[in-house]
């Protein structure tokens, strides 16, 4: 029999959600606040000093930037996308608590390639490529950071998907190239599924956020698309060996998703091949993941799990159709509805209750969404939290770092997710409607907008049997894991009815019906509460035996046991009677009507009693004791009065109990001698002066002593400072006293010393004292001494005052003047003198004298030695005019202008063309001559500029619109002077779609009579100037669009 009862009485739910929601107005709960950057798309960023936080420091905006948080809590941005599709490369950080930003790492120009240095060496000169459109990021354990993989520039500026692993330490501020390939569209190595090995390595990839570091410190990532396709695999990195491992999923490319049943794992499960980006840890470890992108059917709105004990998947909420519209539902309610498919929707977080939140992305097209959702994994709802239902939406800023209840963010894909130490949510630009953004966004969640789920259980129980005694088989089922549980089975013949584990099995050893109750209590994710289920439970009575009472008898016996009335008996004896007669002690049971549903049972104990036995008589010494036990019995009276099995005595007498063992007395008796402990006292600790001889005494004559210098009288003379102690033994009892006897040491500051001015010398009294006076009335344990002079300190100890002095010589130091830096004429010289005649002298030319000659551009340093070997250092920079050294010929080819630079800040110019400047810009061919002028040196120089401004620029659009009927129709590149050009553009799949040899030939948007997409596609463009010989290759990004 099995039965489900569904009677539940639930507690009110005690958790600190209900605190937070009486005071969510003065929190801001529920609300966005624009933090920083700009409310303008496309806005430009602001780099600042290199490692320098400042208010006015900005990112620029962008997309599809690497996101990484630090275990301080700081935000960390790598990379990125702006609005012209030029791949950043600069490393930022965002601290939280100040609001401002940092550039810490690379460089601040796009498109550059990654200096990858020697494969796991940090350097200070180590940075990874520009690159973005998905680039994996983790922090393990120690608070290092990592990236993966993405779109962007390898070791030799080729564009194109990475396979490269980079660690960042924090600490000091260097990138290490961990682990992959330093070139770009690699294939990887997948080697034996679930089998670690160094040459194992993932296939290059970008369009993927889907990394975790799982709770043992291992990096996880999933998916993504490279030029061979869309990936389903599966790995591992493990930061301790530094190795890859494929851990499940395909190695081939475009495998199509297979659902399977939900909520059932399966080995054979699979999200499928797909760009993917909403990801999350749930709190017991385990991957989620929510919808992204194919190459077969589009756009996904699916929740699944992936359990890294098993590596298997379970689709466990969403839609297994693709481009599905969702279901918003009401907004703060819990229900069956659902997010619209999404892909490029990065802004995921985990919330302190363990339930996954996410905002905006791109539709199944290439709108972009501003809702807000979150999913609970205990019961598997979605609840739409905020935002619009509607595509594209403006947002609504407000002002900078104020909350209101009408900020929000606009529609927005591809930006960058954060979460505070104290658990807010913050975002950082992404593809808006306007272009991109650079703005950041904090939101504080309503622990009312969706309410906590609160804890649920019932009871499931099965009867092991028909009637008493009868085993039940009690399980609890909860929503959820990590309750404790309370038992109570109902019972009143026992207080040991109860169990604290989910599952249990209770014995009702009589018929009756009992009341069963469960109470869970616990946390499902932060909701703190609790539930109670009850249950009935009818056990049905056997035929009633009752034996007797377990006895105790003395002496010999025969007893009669009665099993009353029945229709059968079988005894543990063998008897088959309804009684049966005992004379040996011993265990004895009986079975009525054993073949029938509900026989009797009952078993009786009959042992025989002895008497106690205390112990023998006993001596000790006083402050010990001795306890006095009478063993097992139904009853005790002690002489003492006291009626307890035993008891503790410390007191010479005579002690005796008696006990009742089943209807027999027994008696014993005990002597206990307490032999009492000498008395010793040597006196109080003492400090003497000078000579001494102090009498020790033990006292109790007549008795055994032992001293710490080895005598065994009465008596000892204490003559030297130390430690003495005595142990004296009487009637076989010791006592032991000490005494600590101090010679007071005089005071030694020292022997007479000398120093240099400047340098202190401290003098120290040498001993400990109560108190000190010294020659300037101080009263400290130290003095300091600046002067030439005699010290004295008087230092009191008791009835002790003892005095020391010293002489102290303090020496003046030399004193050196080179002058102020300067700067001469080409040729000339300059005596440095420092002074202080007799002295030793060091200088850094190695010359020892007192005067040397300068005449040579350097510093200047001289150290001098004087009396006392005190010494003094100063030191002279001499500078000297630079000469002129313009080139005889330069040329215009390849810049509009140049700039001749005469140098020597500070002096006066005098060019031919009439300007006075340090520099010129020159765009005209011609001879240029310069005077300078500094400190009454004269210099000239002159050179010849050739070639016309502006031969050899090339100049590339970065967009076109094909097809609008207006001027921007073709993609061309211009320029002057150009010589063997070609120019090739590839989709972002590596297809070549056009090609030409001509510079006034350009692309018309078309591939195959077709108009092609709104997208970003790649060029290479290669060409020579008429003033260079080597040929120049340009590779960049061109966005087509309508």
């Amino acid at each position: 029999m099995k039965e489900r009862i569904t009677y539940r009485l639930k507690f009110a739910i005690v958790s600190a959600l209900t605190i937070l929601s009486l005071t969510a107005s003065a929190q801001n709960f529920g609300q966005w606040i624009w933090m920083h950057g700009s409310n303008t798309a496309n806005a430009g960023g602001v780099y600042g000093t290199q490692g320098v936080a400042a208010p006015g420091n900005t990112p620029p905006a962008m997309y599809e930037t690497t996101e990484l948080v630090d275990l301080q809590g700081n935000f960390w941005l790598f990379g990125g996308l702006d609005n012209a599709f030029q791949e950043h490369a600069a490393l930022w950080k965002f601290d939280p608590t100040t609001n401002m930003w940092t550039w810490m790492k690379g460089p601040n120009t796009v498109g550059v390639a990654g200096v990858y240095g020697v494969q796991g060496v940090p350097a200070p000169g180590n940075y990874p490529g520009s690159r973005a459109w998905g680039v994996l990021s983790w922090t393990d354990a120690a608070g290092n950071l990592y990236i993966f993989g993405g779109y962007g520039y390898d070791a030799f500026g080729t564009l194109g998907a990475l396979s490269d692993l980079w660690k960042y330490d924090i600490t000091t501020n260097m990138w290490t190239w961990m682990k992959g390939p330093n070139v770009s569209n690699d294939p990887g190595t997948y080697g034996t599924l679930q089998v670690p090995a160094n040459t194992n390595n993932p296939p290059s990839r970008f369009e993927t956020a889907a990394s975790w570091t799982a709770n043992n410190g291992d990096m996880y990532m999933y998916g993504g698309g490279g030029f061979l396709g869309y990936y389903s695999d599966m790995w591992r990195y493990s930061p301790g060996t530094n190795q890859w491992t494929w851990m499940s999923g395909s190695n081939a490319t475009n495998v199509a998703p297979n659902f399977g049943t939900q909520l059932i794992p399966s080995p054979t499960n699979t999200p499928g091949a797909r760009y993917t980006y909403g990801r999350w840890k749930d709190l017991q470890g385990n991957l989620w993941l929510f919808g992204g992108s194919d190459a077969m059917s589009g756009t996904w709105a699916d929740m699944w799990r992936y359990d890294l004990t098993t590596h298997v998947w379970t689709w466990m909420a969403g839609s297994n159709v693709a481009n599905t519209p969702g279901n918003f539902g009401t907004k703060c309610v819990a229900g069956t509805q659902f997010p619209a498919s999404r892909y490029e929707n990065r802004c995921a977080w985990t919330d302190d209750c363990g339930r996954f939140w996410q905002f905006g992305g791109f539709s199944s097209g290439i709108s972009t969404l501003n809702d807000l959702w979150m999913f609970d994994p205990n019961t598997l709802q979605f609840t739409w939290v905020g935002g619009s239902t509607a595509l594209n939406q403006p947002g609504n800023y407000g002002t900078v770092t104020v909350a209101a209840p009408t900020n929000y963010p606009e529609g927005g894909a591809g930006g960058a997710a954060f979460r505070d130490l104290q658990g807010n949510f913050w975002m950082f630009g992404a593809w808006v409607p306007a272009g991109k953004s650079n703005s950041m966004w904090k939101y504080t969640l309503d622990p009312n907008c969706p309410a906590p789920t609160q804890p649920q259980v019932s009871i499931n129980f099965t009867p092991n049997g028909s009637c008493a005694p009868l085993n039940v088989n009690f399980n609890a089922s909860t929503n959820n894991v990590g309750y404790t549980y309370q038992w109570n089975f109902g019972d009143p013949s026992t207080t040991g009815d109860t169990a604290n584990t989910p599952a249990a099995t209770y014995t009702y050893t009589s018929g009756g019906t009992y009341t069963v109750t469960l109470i869970i209590s616990g946390t499902v994710g932060c909701a703190t509460g609790s539930d109670t289920a009850t249950a009935i439970i009818n056990v049905p009575s056997g035929t009633s035996v009752n034996l007797g009472n377990d006895t105790a008898i003395c002496g010999a016996f025969n007893l009669t046991l009665n099993a009353g009335s029945a229709t059968a008996y079988q005894w543990s004896t063998g008897a088959t009677s309804s009684t049966i007669n005992v004379s040996n002690p011993g265990t004895y049971s009986v079975i009525t009507n054993p073949s029938s549903g509900c026989p009797g049972y009952d078993t009786i104990v009959i042992s025989a009693a002895t008497g106690p036995n205390i112990g023998p008589d006993s001596t000790f010494c006083q402050g010990g004791s001795v306890t006095l036990s009478a063993g097992v019995a139904n009853s005790y009276l002690w002489n003492t009065g006291a009626t307890t099995s035993s008891i503790t005595v410390n007191a010479s007498g005579q002690y005796f109990v008696d006990v009742t063992v089943g209807t027999c007395t027994f008696s014993d008796t005990v002597n206990i001698t307490v032999n009492p402990a000498p008395v010793v006292n040597l006196g109080n600790d003492t400090a003497v002066c000078g000579n001494f001889n102090i009498p020790l005494n033990a006292q109790n004559p007549g008795a055994q002593y032992v001293w710490s210098n080895a005598a065994t009288s009465q008596t000892i003379n204490a003559t030297a400072a130390g430690t003495y102690y005595v142990t004296v033994t009487a009637n076989n009892c010791s006592s032991s006293d000490t005494i600590v006897i101090t010679a007071v040491q005089p005071p030694n500051i020292g022997s007479d010393t000398s120093a240099c001015e400047g340098v202190p010398i401290v003098l120290t009294a040498g001993v400990v004292g109560q108190s000190y006076l010294w020659n300037d009335n101080s009263t400290s344990a130290t003095l300091t001494a600046t002067t030439t002079g005699t010290y004295w300190v008087e230092v009191t100890n008791g009835a002790c005052v003892m005095r020391d002095s010293i002489d102290v010589t303090v020496f003046a130091l030399p004193v050196i003047d080179l002058g102020n830096d300067t700067t001469l004429c080409p040729g000339n010289t300059l005596t440095l003198n420092a002074g202080n005649p007799g002295s030793s002298y060091a200088w850094s030319t190695g010359a020892q004298t007192q005067t040397v000659i300068a005449d040579s551009a350097s510093t200047y340093v001289v150290t001098v030695t004087g009396t006392g070997n005190c010494l003094s250092t100063d030191s002279i920079t001499i500078g000297y005019l630079a000469p002129l050294n313009f080139s005889e010929e330069v040329s215009l080819c390849g810049s509009f202008n140049i700039t001749l630079d005469a140098g020597n800040p500070g002096a006066t110019y005098q060019w031919s063309n009439g300007a006075t400047s340090q520099t010129i810009e020159v765009s005209t061919a011609g001879d240029y001559a310069v005077m300078v002028d500094l400190g009454g040196c004269i210099l000239y120089d002159t050179t010849t500029v050739t070639g016309v401004a502006g031969e050899g620029i090339v100049f590339i659009p970065n967009t076109f619109t094909p097809n609008q009927g207006g001027p921007n129709e073709v993609f061309y590149v211009y320029g002057d002077g150009i010589n063997d050009f070609s120019m090739m553009i590839f989709n972002r799949w590596g297809q070549l779609i056009f090609q030409t040899n001509d510079i006034n030939k350009g692309w018309d948007g078309y591939f195959k009579g077709q108009i092609c997409q709104v997208d970003t596609y790649v060029y290479v463009v290669q060409y020579r100037t008429v003033c260079a010989e080597k040929p120049i290759k340009k590779v960049g990004h061109i966005n087509l669009i309508r």
